[in-house]
């Protein structure tokens, strides 16, 4: 379950309250982007990262101090933060450079995708940033990931983009796009 927000502070500290519930019960997820307008005609520098850096850590603190008091078990895969761009450039090394580059970014990059399927709360910063159709193979394999995180009870995923839902549809395919939508939304101005 991811909820499709564009996050005020009211919101985020209402989220933060109740982290270990929300994340690891509730499954909420959350999909950051801004609304562009004539005095930030891209959505930048609005927040969205750091914000969701600071729901990570809280969560992060909170989890521990579960596991400290004995209320939880300690897991390998508390939380993870990623940027969309670097997992795409580490699945395209696979088919660039020599066999030896192309071997090390291969194993690496599948590291990282079982880490991002068993991971309790991942972040994907800067979705959709290039502003193009990402290819079908890369595509799959972004799909695969989240179609298992919002299917199964592994974990909760929180999105940053500074596009719209309608633009991660132009650019990571409408699969995609429908697992980041299936949710409520509320539309909510700047932080």
């Amino acid at each position: 379950l991811i909820i499709l927000i564009i996050l005020s502070a009211f919101a985020v500290k209402r989220y933060i309250d109740n982290i270990l519930v929300n994340v690891l019960e509730k499954r909420i997820g959350l999909l950051m982007f801004s609304i562009p307008n004539d005095s930030n005609p891209f959505g930048t520098g609005t927040g969205k990262t750091t914000t969701a850096v600071t729901i990570l850590n809280h969560y992060l603190v909170e989890r521990t101090r579960a596991i400290v008091k004995g209320d939880m078990e300690l897991k390998d895969d508390l939380a993870v933060f990623v940027k969309a761009t670097e997992l795409q450039n580490l699945f395209n090394g696979q088919f660039r450079g020599t066999n030896d580059m192309k071997e090390k970014s291969a194993i690496k990059y599948y590291n990282l995708k079982e880490k991002l399927k068993r991971t309790e709360l991942v972040v994907f910063d800067d979705m959709a940033t290039r502003g193009s159709k990402i290819s079908e193979a890369f595509e799959e394999e972004l799909y695969e990931i989240l179609d298992y995180r919002s299917t199964s009870e592994n974990g909760t995923t929180i999105c940053t983009s500074n596009v719209s839902i309608e633009g991660i549809r132009e650019c990571l395919g409408e699969r995609i796009a429908s697992r980041l939508a299936r949710m409520e939304t509320r539309p909510l101005s700047r932080f």
